[in-house]
């Protein structure tokens, strides 16, 4: 039997998403994350880099890290 499409590694992959609430170039990534779901098998996983300390401690980013507009 002949595979079509992409291949994919066993389990499905994770896109990580960092972002800010009101960023609307994180809305406009996830969009575009979103269509490239429906022919790519993945995850997305979005990281609010302005959470609270465990969660920048957690994901070892720091907002000043980030150029976002």
């Amino acid at each position: 039997m002949m595979r079509t499409g992409p291949v994919i590694p066993e389990g499905e992959p994770h896109v990580t998403l960092y972002g800010r609430k009101g960023c609307h170039l994180c809305d406009v990534a996830r969009l575009q994350l979103r269509a490239l779901q429906q022919t790519l098998p993945f995850h997305i996983d979005d990281v609010n880099i302005e959470g609270d300390e465990a969660d920048r401690k957690s994901t070892r980013l720091n907002s000043s890290h980030v150029a976002l507009s």
